[in-house]
């Protein structure tokens, strides 16, 4: 379908926007498998600046640490952990890796390596890793925590809530149980009032900078705008490199304040790490302007950094509005069978092939 004039294309575009915007909301942390050799590629990023030298010297004189000895187990873990952090994900993977080889009962490696796996995807194979950690330590409360997080992701929630309820037994002062794991887990559900009071609990127990974000969150999702925003600028006061700016980004969205949604995108992009739902709320965007080249970009990097996400979904959109329909219905088709249980994909494509 080709859009004829600026003005109807914006109005077309919002109501994308508006409609399927229940497809991202509840995507933060919904990590699934990338392939080695897939790189994100540029969508108006800006470049790193100085406020990511610290990080920078830290991994340079870790990587000389390392590369000195290479089985300093603890070096190894810390440079991983800095990999992960920012987008390196092959090099967090190797490196934990290495470490289980001198040593197949570190947990801090067990773990590491079970998020990288959980991240891109590899549910199984990340259960497994989660499974001998809890073995190994059975006390380790952060374990049970990411563990659940691996059955929120993998569309679990039973297994996930029975893991986390288990590090409340262990340690019920631990707020990271309430807000990265119960928390979200009731806000994938939909449960909000029970969300927002494992939010509340979790901020009362520890008032940083990332439970600040989660009230953001959660208030965004109740439609609490002002209250939204208040808590992610207060988590960005106590830490400025917070993931707040997708947060924020996805509420600028809501409320139509374009400019000053992309601006948070690309200020995540810019500070933190790729990241699939910030590349499809940037094609979004795109998309409502009018750049389709910048859309159809962005939804390759949300592919590349994840495909289990909606990327291939948004590229079917940009498809469709410029004509292209059968690139639209292979991107459909491929959507669905990353997303079997998505009902955006087959409805879309029902009408495309009507």
């Amino acid at each position: 379908m080709f859009v004829k004039n600026n003005r109807k294309f914006f109005i077309i575009a919002v109501a994308l926007i508006l409609f399927f915007l229940g497809e991202l909301l509840f995507l933060s942390g919904k990590f699934r498998s990338v392939k080695p050799e897939a790189k994100p590629v540029a969508v108006n990023s800006p470049p790193a600046d100085a406020e990511k030298t610290d990080q920078s010297l830290q991994i340079s004189a870790l990587e000389q640490k390392v590369k000195d000895d290479p089985n300093d187990a603890n070096s190894s873990n810390n440079l991983a952990s800095l990999y992960f952090q920012t987008g390196k994900f092959d090099q967090a993977k190797d490196l934990y890796s290495n470490v289980l080889k001198i040593n197949p009962k570190d947990v801090g490696a067990m773990t590491g390596l079970a998020n990288v796996l959980r991240y891109r995807g590899e549910y199984a194979e990340s259960e497994k890793l989660y499974l001998e950690a809890i073995k190994i330590d059975p006390g380790n409360a952060w374990s049970y925590i990411d563990f659940g997080k691996l059955y929120r992701d993998w569309n679990k929630p039973a297994q996930a809530e029975a893991v986390l309820m288990q590090a409340a037994k262990l340690n019920p002062k631990d707020d990271r149980i309430y807000s990265y794991g119960l928390g979200f887990l009731y806000r994938d559900e939909g449960r909000l009032p029970e969300a927002e009071k494992m939010f509340n609990k979790a901020l009362q127990l520890n008032p940083n900078d990332y439970n600040y974000m989660s009230m953001g969150d959660i208030y965004r999702d109740e439609g609490k705008f002002a209250e939204s925003e208040t808590m992610f600028k207060k988590a960005l006061e106590l830490n400025p490199l917070n993931e707040a700016y997708m947060g924020m980004g996805y509420l600028y969205l809501q409320e139509g304040k374009l400019d000053k949604a992309e601006e948070s995108f690309q200020t995540y992009l810019k500070l933190i790490k790729p990241k699939s739902e910030v590349y499809e709320g940037l094609g979004y965007i795109y998309i409502s302007q009018g750049k389709l080249a910048d859309a159809e970009n962005a939804f390759k990097n949300s592919i590349a950094v994840n495909p289990h996400l909606f990327g291939y979904l948004g590229l079917a959109r940009v498809y469709n509005v410029e004509g292209k329909k059968d690139e639209a219905i292979q991107a459909l088709k491929k959507s669905i069978e990353l997303n079997p249980d998505d009902k955006a994909g087959p409805a879309l494509l029902k009408q495309l092939e009507g």
